[in-house]
C-alpha cells in the first residue's frame, strides 16, 4: 500500500516558501469551511446559496493552480 501523505520535498515541488504555503493553506481551509457551511444551508434551503459552494470550490482550484503552478498534473 503506497501512501503520499508524507512528502518532505512538497514545498520544493510546488516552489513555495513555508510562510507562503502556510498563508495559502490557511486561506483555502477557511474557504473550505465556507463551502461546508453554505453547502449545508443550501441542502436544507435550496433557494439560498444556489451556486456559492461551487464558485468557492472553483476559486480554490483556480488560485491553487495559479499560486503553485499546478496546472494539469496527473499526480
Amino acid at each position: 500500500m503506497k501512501t503520499d501523505n508524507i512528502d518532505f520535498k512538497h514545498l520544493d515541488k510546488v516552489k513555495s516558501s513555508y510562510l507562503k504555503h502556510l498563508f495559502y493553506a490557511t486561506k483555502f481551509n477557511c474557504v473550505s469551511l465556507l463551502i461546508f457551511i453554505t453547502g449545508l444551508i443550501h441542502s436544507f434551503l435550496p433557494f439560498l446559496f444556489a451556486y456559492t459552494p461551487y464558485k468557492l470550490a472553483k476559486y480554490i482550484v483556480t488560485e491553487a493552480e495559479k499560486q503553485f503552478n499546478l496546472g494539469d498534473k496527473d499526480d
